[in-house]
């Protein structure tokens, strides 16, 4: 799987962890200082255990991701979501620090709960905190996961840059073909997320423009001078 792929499917699991939080915010509105009847209190209870088999989802995706097998026996799902707290099971990330562990725990808990009964057998004083909090967790997961997937793309990136060597010799075959081989490439220079190549004219010590190529060699042509702009320039007086 590439990392555009895993960035793609946590969105939308998130989108639809989004989906379940808004259905709790909205129960939160309606319920007011009452007590939930018997559909509110299930619906409540699906809701719930919906939040966290969202992230658990995350968390398996992830671990696919990494070539890592997903735990086994009974206590397979705090296995799993142990391995995601600081310090994290190599080479998985810590998407949770403490406070987001202990935030965590009793949605997870509640799931396990709600799998092995009935949602109207579940009492409300259960459930209350997680309804009142449900909101500001999925936040701070949000801002965790976006942690990762930034940092994803920063490795994904490295990963597939070639050395400034064969960018190189890249800049110097297109330079050969579209324009002639009296202009040359200088050493390419990476600059944030792209490789940057002077083009000189050696006879004149004179230089005609810049192309710029993507980390695994692609010529970014909106950021580079055309070959007719640099025949043009080579040509001047």
């Amino acid at each position: 799987m590439k990392a555009e792929s895993l960035k793609e499917e946590i969105a939308i699991e998130l989108e639809n962890i989004e989906t379940v939080v808004n259905e709790v915010i909205a129960l939160r509105n309606d319920l007011g200082p009452r007590e939930p009847t018997v559909r509110e209190k299930t619906a409540g209870a699906a809701f719930l255990s919906e939040f966290y088999n969202g992230i658990e989802n995350i968390l398996k995706r992830i671990s696919h991701f990494y070539g890592v097998p997903l735990p086994s026996g009974d206590m397979w799902h705090l296995d799993l979501f142990k391995r995601f707290c600081k310090p994290s099971v190599d080479p998985l990330p810590a998407l949770f620090d403490e406070a987001l562990e202990t935030a965590l725990s009793p949605f997870r808990k509640f799931r396990h709960v709600f799998f092995h009964g009935y949602g109207f057998h579940m009492e409300w004083d259960r459930m209350r905190d997680g309804v009142a909090t449900v909101d500001e967790v999925f936040a701070k997961l949000r801002a965790s996961l976006h942690d990762f997937m930034e940092g994803l793309e920063s490795n994904s990136i490295r990963s597939q840059r070639l050395t400034a060597e064969a960018i190189s010799d890249i800049a110097g075959t297109y330079l050969f073909e579209k324009v002639g081989d009296a202009v040359a490439a200088e050493e390419p220079v990476w600059d944030g997320d792209k490789w940057r190549v002077n083009v000189t004219l050696p006879s004149l010590q004179k230089q005609l423009g810049k192309l710029a190529f993507t980390a695994d060699g692609q010529l970014v042509a909106a950021e580079s001078d055309s070959p007719a702009l640099l025949v043009e320039r080579a040509n001047e007086d």
